[in-house]
């Protein structure tokens, strides 16, 4: 007969790599996992908890499922600056001019990002 409870056994170690592999790597199965154990009736606390998160980082994600669906829990960082950067980068390229990054930032109203995220930009491409 089976026993009724089997319990894994790790070192330290390895339940710190699998943690830092939860919040990294895997992090898109951790976001459904969250999802699914929310459904299933845990608290947002409990989540946390057991995966190592902010009880706050649980309830966003699973209000982004409620709002976004399955594609919400997605992977990435929002993007940044507005969706029209990319046309503006490539209009003030137009006008001749010797552009700088400070200057180019200048002239797009001191966005809220960072130089070198306005220089990383492509002018006059914008992949989304």
């Amino acid at each position: 007969m089976r026993p009724a409870h089997v319990y894994a056994r790790i070192p330290a170690e390895q339940h710190t790599e699998l943690i830092s592999a939860l919040h990294g790597p895997w992090r898109t199965a951790t976001r459904m996992m969250i999802v699914v154990l929310s459904a299933v009736g845990w608290l947002a606390a409990e989540i946390a908890d057991l995966l190592h998160y902010d009880p706050a980082t649980v309830r966003r994600w699973i209000a982004r499922h409620q709002t976004e669906g399955p594609t919400g829990p997605a992977a990435g960082l929002p993007r940044k600056g507005s969706p029209r950067l990319g046309e503006r980068i490539h209009r003030l390229l137009q006008t001749p001019k010797a552009w700088t990054t400070a200057r180019l930032w200048r002239a797009f109203g001191r966005p809220k990002i960072s130089l070198t995220t306005s220089a990383n930009k492509p002018a006059g491409h914008d992949p989304d």
